[in-house]
Parts: C-alpha cells; sequence; structure tokens
C-alpha cells in the first residue's frame, strides 16, 4: 500500500469505526506546519463540536513502513478518540508507539 492509498484507508477505517461507537465526526486532511516540524494531518471533530484531535498520518505511515500493525495504529486512534469526554472543553492527550503524538 502507498503514502496515498494508506491516506484513504486509515480515513475510511477510523470513520466506520467511530461510528460503529455512536461517535458521528467530521474528517479532513491537512498539512500542518509547527516550528520545526510539518506532516499530514487527519483532523476529527465530533458533530457539533469546535474541538478536534489531529492525527499524525506521517509518523502513522513511517510505523507501518517499520513493521507496525495497520490495525494496531487503527485501534489506538479509536481508543484515543474515544475517550470519554472528547469534544468537550479538553481533549485528551496520549502517545502512540514509536513516539508518535
Amino acid at each position: 500500500m502507498d503514502y496515498e492509498q494508506f491516506k484513504e484507508r486509515i480515513e475510511e477505517d477510523l470513520h466506520q469505526a467511530l461510528a460503529d461507537h455512536g461517535i458521528d465526526a467530521n474528517f479532513s486532511q491537512h498539512h500542518v506546519e509547527k516550528l520545526n516540524v510539518s506532516y499530514d494531518a487527519l483532523s476529527v471533530t465530533p458533530e457539533g463540536s469546535h474541538i478536534g484531535v489531529n492525527a499524525n498520518l506521517s509518523a502513522m505511515f513511517e510505523a507501518i513502513e517499520n513493521g507496525l500493525r495497520l490495525s494496531l495504529i487503527e485501534s489506538q486512534q479509536i481508543s484515543l478518540m474515544s475517550v470519554r469526554g472528547y469534544g468537550e472543553s479538553e481533549s485528551p492527550s496520549r502517545d502512540l508507539p514509536g513516539g508518535m503524538p
């Protein structure tokens, strides 16, 4: 799977998984520039909320290239996005394997 296919698949899979957990969310992909870092992000915002989370697609794809399974990455992202209170006044912060934010 190449990078473009990965970006499409992860968005589709996460959208379905969140829907299965009863979470209706909006998804968008964009490029993020921060101080000394830039990456492709998948932004996920619960319906009716102004607070969302950016998933670092670049780091996730690099982890897959280094042997991490896509299903593990997806399950970790789903877990983070379905944390109780997600989309309210504060958003959760967690680290993923391989140093992914």
